[in-house]
């Protein structure tokens, strides 16, 4: 499952230093803002597909999710509505997935910017916020920020579902975070994620996510109880120049 190998890219990348050094060189920078390519906050009732990825932009994919208004205790960060993590598989595994991860995936389309990537000196920042209700257990849920930028080359090797697994080698550039997610409804963790974008930078890919603390085993269910994503904002940034 998708959600699986994402979580042994987060292992990875986290001990590597990968995601890290990403992050540094990017804060180390002064950056201004270009344009916000994405800023969601859920207050449409159209669910995102559940088909796992799709190379289809401008929509949002992955496991089941439902859009919802406050429930168990948690209130939507903004407006009256949030997407909530139901599933860890989506409709085309239902019944034979062994993930114990709820992913939604985003394709961003950054061909109208090609003239300002070709300069090297743009960089991407997408923040997400995580919520959950008071879950049980002794060990927190986590959430994950994913980025991958990829060519279009790359993009139309075959669906996303077969690129995946190799999406960290196929990709131009990529960077992952990891975030614990509380058990305090009243609060919401912020998932952040940098990426220093590559000058043959055609789309980005957005990989979102939550993490069953226990991993997969037989007594883990594969639905989430109460787990919530919100304002959901994807920027680009320029590197200025120093006078």
């Amino acid at each position: 499952h998708l959600g699986r190998i994402a979580a042994a890219l987060v292992v990875g990348l986290l001990l590597g230093g990968f995601g890290t050094s990403v992050l540094r060189g990017v804060s180390e920078l002064r950056w201004g803002k270009l344009a916000t390519l994405l800023a969601d906050s859920f207050e449409s009732d159209v669910a995102p597909l559940v088909t796992g990825p799709s190379e289809q932009t401008g929509i949002w994919s992955g496991d089941v999710t439902q859009i919802v208004g406050a429930q168990q205790g948690v209130k939507p960060r903004s407006g009256s509505r949030m997407l909530r993590f139901v599933s860890a598989v989506d409709e085309g595994k239902l019944g034979e997935s062994d993930s114990y991860i709820s992913d939604v995936y985003r394709l961003l389309d950054l061909r109208p910017f090609t003239k300002e990537l070709a300069s090297g000196n743009l960089s991407l920042q997408c923040s997400a916020y995580f919520n959950a209700h008071a879950y049980a257990g002794d060990k927190p849920y986590s959430a994950g920020v994913c980025l991958y930028a990829l060519s279009e080359d790359i993009l139309r090797k075959g669906s996303l579902k077969n690129v995946f697994p190799h999406l960290l080698q196929e990709s131009l550039a990529a960077t992952i975070s990891h975030t614990p997610v509380d058990r305090d409804p009243a609060t919401w963790q912020r998932g952040i994620a940098e990426l220093r974008l590559p000058p043959q930078t055609e789309f980005l890919w957005v990989h979102l996510s939550v993490i069953h603390p226990k991993g997969w085993t037989p007594e883990a269910p594969k639905t989430f109880s109460g787990h919530f994503l919100d304002d959901v904002e994807v920027t680009l940034l320029r590197r200025e120049v120093s006078p």
